[in-house]
């Protein structure tokens, strides 16, 4: 439910037609920042685990869940970092801080969206590594020392040549 919610959000307000008829309709003011708090606190909830007693999830599910939720962000930043043009039409003629174009201001926007997203990324990696590394020693099988084999071999008493 998380996932989908977080996924929802994060790819329905930032597909243009969407958010600006979001923008037209003065939902996105009230309605946006509290969806993605909502969806954002139940993602890390989720990845980070605060009631190990309620949530019985894996380290390996844990880390698979965060990397799946931070797909969204990180495609929407992608897409903002390479798209050649403007992609919000009421952006076009805004004025932009410190006197950028407005598709200079949407690649500042990738950017701090891509780097938002990197702490769950890194974090999902992490767990995905520490389930990884537990998968591979719980494979591993431990030997009782056992006596080395003897590489001499006993070869027959030397026969004498007359």
């Amino acid at each position: 439910m998380a996932l989908a919610l977080w996924a929802t959000v994060i790819i329905f307000w930032n597909i243009p037609v969407s958010f600006s008829a979001s923008l037209v309709s003065n939902t996105a003011g009230g309605l946006l920042p509290l969806l993605y708090l909502l969806g954002g606190a139940l993602s890390w909830a989720v990845v980070l685990r605060p009631l190990p007693g309620v949530q019985g999830r894996s380290m390996g599910n844990r880390g698979w869940f965060g990397l799946l939720s931070s797909l969204p962000m990180m495609a929407v930043a992608a897409v903002w970092l390479y798209s050649p043009r403007v992609l919000y039409a009421p952006y076009v003629g805004a004025l932009c801080l410190w006197n950028t174009t407005p598709l200079q201001n949407q690649v500042s926007s990738g950017w701090v969206m891509m780097i938002a997203g990197l702490p769950g990324m890194a974090l999902a990696l992490a767990q995905l590594m520490v389930w990884l590394i537990g998968l591979a020693d719980s494979g591993t099988v431990t030997y009782e020392e056992e006596p080395e084999p003897d590489d001499r071999t006993t070869l027959p008493p030397a026969q004498e040549h007359s």
